[in-house]
């Protein structure tokens, strides 16, 4: 027959049970983070080399057009109504028909994917 532990031992050898098990769960987070890290690092490389998908004016959504940055909710009614009218021929047709719309912004929209009939704004030498 076994004798009784004092209740001094029995609290030390609970805590030590408790501090091996948060010693090994510790480890396995410390490792999920670090390969979530690196996840995130690789995508994130990915995404950055990345260049926009292309967003077509002509058969784009409204929900698609106001994604890019620099299109509000104004600029993209002024595009689906002239779009309305008649398909953009190319780039000055488009700046053109949509008010407010010049090189600079024109420039701006391209890069972040915006085309016109299939191309991308190409300022116009001087």
């Amino acid at each position: 027959m076994q004798r009784p532990r004092p209740a001094g031992v029995v609290r030390v050898v609970r805590v030590v049970r408790v501090v091996r098990a948060a010693r090994i769960a510790a480890t396995g987070v410390a490792r999920g983070l670090a390969a979530a890290a690196l996840l995130m690092a690789a995508l994130g490389a990915r995404a950055a080399d990345a260049t926009p998908p292309p967003v077509e004016a002509n058969v784009a959504t409204q929900a698609q057009l106001e994604r890019l940055r620099g299109i509000g909710v104004e600029t993209s009614e002024r595009i689906l109504a002239e779009r309305a009218k008649a398909p953009f021929r190319d780039w000055p047709d488009f700046m053109r028909r949509v008010k407010g719309l010049r090189t600079a912004q024109a420039a701006r929209l391209s890069a972040e994917g915006l085309t016109v009939a299939g191309r991308r704004f190409e300022p116009a030498a001087r």
